[in-house]
């Protein structure tokens, strides 16, 4: 089923629809590199050196060196790819007992690979703690780190459901002074925060670009310098041996035409896109009082909305919303398919109730002012409706 023109769609958390300039920029690549990077032959050659461009204009706008930027597929994939290399790395110093120090309010890519790898490693996973906020509590997490041996820390930039945005660069200067990697998955901040690692401690980071209007399937691992990491996909020897496969040079072009628009994208979701949330939250809780906005009170992305309405299952409210055309969501994406509650409110202390009464509503540069009274009312109109049942 196609959008049509009236679709209000505040789901950009879960995918954002393809950017014109990305569709232009990869029907050139498709035009103008038919070859294999690997093959000697120009046509391999001429798609080889415009990977390299590419790779350098990535580094240059996240401050690395080229050779610490690998293009990979999927972000699920490539949080995978994160922390089995480190478990790979490190498994034969760790100790009897191997522990990773990591949230357990992160994406499914994350927390489900992190328990495989305790159903088939014997590792111990132990949450980094957290305050009332969702915030790092850094010095309780400091007393962990003083007391106990951790072979990683993995911690994200950004929540995909609540938007809290953590202090990832402080958490890992906290990492490097006890001698600990750690991993971040930045998929929400690329295109709606500035992002750079020039200077920082961090050894790795997962950037997704389908959140801004790239094709989907085609992320990038920042990998620094001498971290201690071993490739668990192996084959060919493309991207260094440490990402095996012929190259994805379309999806490559969509990260060419989306590095090429990024201050502007960043401007747009710091300005505009801020400005409607923020009018949004604030004319939603005079219609309906007895909302719950989570993560209200510190630093989230600027894009999201993540509100509980207590006693409106949020799957009835979703299902109006659909039938009026607009396209929200439960929270995360690869996660709300199930009827389950969200573990992330759980594990910030909101009730199963409360968890299964949540909307994820997340904001683009499609979205706009005029565009607010027509989501409230259908929430106010499926409020109404339940009540009566």
């Amino acid at each position: 089923m196609s959008p049509s023109s009236k679709t209000i769609y505040w789901d950009y958390n879960a995918t954002a629809p393809v950017r014109k300039t990305v569709k232009t920029r990869i029907a050139e690549a498709l035009d103008r590199y038919p070859g294999n990077p690997s093959s000697m032959h120009s046509l391999g050659q001429s798609a080889r050196a415009y990977i390299e461009r590419v790779r350098r204009k990535a580094a240059e706008s996240l401050g690395v060196d080229p050779g610490e930027v690998i293009f990979t597929g999927s972000a699920t994939e490539t949080n995978l790819f994160a922390l089995r290399g480190y478990w790979l790395a490190n498994k034969k110093s760790a100790s009897p007992t191997p522990k990773v120090l990591a949230s357990r309010i992160e994406h499914p890519s994350v927390c489900k690979n992190l328990d495989f790898l305790a159903e088939t490693e014997g590792i111990e996973i132990v949450e980094i703690p957290r305050l009332a906020s969702g915030l790092t509590d850094f010095s309780k997490m400091e007393e962990l780190l003083n007391s106990q041996k951790f072979w990683l820390i993995s911690l994200h930039g950004a929540s995909n459901e609540t938007g809290i945005i953590q202090d990832w660069n402080k958490v890992a200067g906290l990492a490097a002074r006890y001698r600990t990697p750690m991993h971040s998955d930045m998929v929400q901040f690329f295109g709606r925060m500035p992002l750079s690692f020039q200077g920082s401690p961090l050894n790795s980071a997962t950037i997704s670009f389908h959140k801004s209007g790239g094709v989907r399937s085609c992320s990038l691992f920042y990998l620094k310098k001498d971290t201690a990491w071993i490739p668990c996909l192996v084959g060919g020897a493309q991207e260094k041996k440490r990402w095996a496969g012929t190259e994805n040079i379309l999806g490559i072009a969509s990260i060419d035409a989306l590095f090429d628009e990024l201050p502007a994208m960043i401007e747009g979701y710091q300005g505009p896109v801020r400005k409607i949330r923020d009018e949004f939250e604030q004319r939603l809780m005079k219609a309906v009082p007895e909302v719950k906005i989570v993560g209200q009170d510190v630093d989230r992305l600027p894009n999201t909305s993540y509100c509980i309405f207590p006693g409106l299952p949020s799957d009835a409210l979703l299902m109006a919303l659909d039938v009026s055309d607009i396209c929200a969501s439960a929270g995360s994406a690869c996660s709300s398919g199930l009827s389950l509650p969200s573990s992330t409110l759980q594990k910030l202390g909101y009730s199963q109730k409360e968890a299964q009464s949540a909307i994820r509503f997340s904001l683009g540069e499609t979205c706009c002012d005029t565009q607010i009274d027509k989501v409230i009312e259908v929430i106010q109109t499926a409020i109404a409706r339940f009540k009566t049942k």
